[in-house]
């Protein structure tokens, strides 16, 4: 007969292996957890990736479409462009193309990304917006034209307007020396924080807002209306009602033009707008439509000299939009393209809709 003593020492190691072997069961549990939360993550970057790679190849799929449908016009002959044509107002062209399992629009504005850059104005909205027809805040040289144009289209008093104006000019200029109402390195010296006035060209829109005078609320007033890429030159087919106050035509002449425009029907964006075809018969064609008195015509003759208004476009604003029809990943493109195949501005923002 064996000894109790002897008997229970011969059980200890069972109990301990079996202990042992739950804790390896365990960690080998855990280990398997990790590596498989690990390459299930490891996956989900790639599909990410690769749905990022997708959603590139459509996002430009629709900017090469934009490109291709103002690339139509001939080079040779300058023919008008004007908001009832197809890169102005083109479902079929630019409404959830197709591409694979991805799809594409070019839009001017989508519902629910905050984006207020188009003609108000427009009934459209797949299509392009005219960068020809805004005010060039790189190009204007008139204190004038910048001070109606923000006290129009800013919705601010005369002498605000003028001092946004001037400080604008002063700081885009090369000097040191300032406006009566502008601002230079001094003003903006003494500032909290304190910093110095550019003295180059915009290289973005946002950069008013380091402007004299201008605040958040009057650059979403007046950002459907402005722009740094563009001949400089406003397009009479398309420039808006701000935008045609602020070049120095007459409340009067700006409702006739715009009346015109609108045609018979007097909906903007429709088959049977009036087009102006040609810039030297702007004047007798208008004249024919809504009788110009000698101001109106003078106003006309000035601009058309002085080469300040166009009835064709170079540059236009694309938005587009590449995504999945079952997934919320989204890729959205804003640039500027020039006629004839240029890009002269990129951004992207990739999103969840």
């Amino acid at each position: 007969m064996k000894s109790p003593t002897k008997k229970y020492f011969l059980s200890r190691p069972r109990g301990s292996l079996l202990i042992l072997t739950v804790w390896l069961l365990v960690i080998l549990s855990l280990f398997t957890l990790a590596v498989g939360y690990a390459a299930r993550q490891k996956i989900t970057v790639l599909k990410g990736l690769e749905n990022r790679d997708t959603l590139r190849a459509t996002v430009e799929a629709g900017v090469y479409r934009a490109m291709d449908l103002i690339n139509k016009k001939s080079d040779k002959t300058r023919l008008p462009d004007s908001i009832n044509q197809a890169w102005s107002n083109s479902p079929g062209d630019f409404q959830n193309i197709p591409m694979g399992g991805s799809f594409f629009s070019v839009a001017k504005y989508f519902s629910g990304r905050g984006n207020q850059r188009y003609q108000k104005e427009e009934q459209a909205l797949y299509g392009l917006v005219d960068e020809d027809s805004k005010i060039n805040l790189n190009t204007v040289t008139s204190a004038q034209v910048l001070q109606r144009f923000f006290q129009g289209a800013g919705h601010v008093s005369s002498e605000k307007a003028q001092e946004i104006a001037e400080s604008l000019l002063d700081w885009i200029d090369e000097d040191d020396f300032s406006y009566a109402q502008g601002a230079e390195n001094r003003y903006y010296g003494l500032l909290n924080p304190p910093y110095k006035a550019k003295n180059k060209k915009l290289d973005t829109l946002e950069e008013l807002l380091f402007v004299r005078g201008m605040t958040p609320g009057i650059f979403e007033d007046i950002k459907p209306y402005v722009t740094i890429h563009s001949t400089g030159k406003i397009n009479i087919n398309t420039a808006s009602e701000p935008v045609l106050d602020a070049m120095g035509f007459s409340p009067s002449l700006v409702r006739k033009i715009v009346s015109y425009r609108k045609g018979p029907d007097q909906v903007l964006g429709t088959s049977d707008d009036g087009v102006f075809t040609d810039l030297e018969t702007v004047l007798p064609v208008l004249d024919s439509f809504s009788f110009l008195d000698n101001n109106e015509k003078a106003i006309l003759d000035h601009l058309t000299a002085a080469k300040e208004i166009d009835i064709a476009s170079d540059y236009f604003w694309v938005q587009s939009v590449a995504y999945f029809q079952q997934q919320k990943a989204a890729l959205i493109v804003q640039c500027v393209i020039q006629r004839y195949g240029k890009i002269v501005s990129w951004h992207e923002e990739y999103f969840t809709r």
